[in-house]
């Protein structure tokens, strides 16, 4: 019984939502360090910094330090690849449709990011 459970709870639900559901995590530093950090307009901290970041977000980053210019940077979201193993079992199209629901077919990119900010002339 408990393995028609498991089965059932498999074919149900999106391969990128059970094995990568997020939120994501990655690392923000700058050149000069201590930079204020925004996310989306939120201030959520200062470089070098952690972020983990809700998938239904933007993405947009932007950091201040006074005496520089204020920097933007717009996060990519690449396609989650845990959403292709929907394609692999049976049942895959209910899968495609739950990792569209809760928006895991893509996911930030957790690759670092460093920032050179420019001085003020």
């Amino acid at each position: 019984m408990k393995s028609i459970i498991s089965i059932g709870l498999v074919i149900l639900t999106g391969c990128a939502s059970i094995i990568a559901p997020g939120p994501d995590v990655m690392t923000v530093s700058s050149e000069p360090p201590g930079a204020t950090v925004f996310l989306d307009s939120c201030q959520v901290g200062v470089t070098p910094t952690i972020l983990r970041v809700d998938r239904s977000m933007e993405g947009l980053l932007m950091l201040r330090k006074e005496g520089y210019q204020p920097a933007v940077w717009q996060i990519s979201k690449p396609i989650n690849g845990w959403f292709f193993g929907n394609i692999l079992i049976p049942g895959g199209l209910i899968g495609i449709i739950i990792d569209a629901a809760t928006g895991n077919i893509v996911k930030f990119s957790e690759s670092p990011i460093r920032i050179n900010m420019v001085k003020n002339n």
